[in-house]
Order: C-alpha cells, then sequence, then structure tokens
C-alpha cells in the first residue's frame, strides 16, 4: 500500500492542479474503515484521546523570571525601532 502510494506520488508530480497527497490520504482512510487494510495485514494506530493539555505558569522565583524576559524584551525593542525607521523611510519618500 505505500509503495502504491509512492509510486502513484511520484508519476502525478507533473499535476499541480490535482490534490494527489489529499486524495491518497482519503483513499488509505477509506480502505481502512471498509476492512481491506486488515485483511492485508496492516493494523490501524488505534484510538486517540483529543485532550487539550491544562495551563498553567511555571513556578519561577523573580531572578528567573527576569532572565527569562530580558532577551525577548530587548529582541522587541530592536524590532519596533527597525519597523519604525523603515516606515517613516517610506513616508518621507
Amino acid at each position: 500500500m505505500g509503495l502504491c502510494a509512492f509510486f502513484t506520488l511520484q508519476f502525478t508530480q507533473r499535476h499541480k492542479t490535482i490534490p494527489v497527497a489529499f486524495l491518497l490520504i482519503i483513499l488509505g482512510i477509506g480502505l481502512n474503515v471498509m476492512g481491506y487494510t486488515q485483511e492485508w495485514g496492516i493494523s490501524s494506530v488505534g484510538h486517540f484521546e483529543f485532550i487539550l493539555p491544562s495551563f498553567n505558569l511555571p513556578h519561577l522565583n523573580m531572578n528567573n523570571w527576569l532572565q527569562l524576559v530580558e532577551i525577548p524584551l530587548a529582541v522587541a525593542l530592536i524590532i519596533y525601532a527597525e519597523s519604525y525607521t523603515s516606515i517613516r523611510t517610506s513616508a518621507l519618500k
């Protein structure tokens, strides 16, 4: 099944308007649902649980927070200064 998909992708590369990879994914899912993959000895991955992780901030002391913020803040200021000068230069033209 994998070799068939690989050669299909290789021989259809010149047809850029056809979403061949998407069609192969749909074909593979369809073959799995119809049970052909079980007959061919290809096992399914199984059931997936889609659970969003919980969000919480790490417990850091003040020194670690300052180390964490100092470089991104400096980069943000540099980006702001560069964008301001490029906008000003464009406006003066």
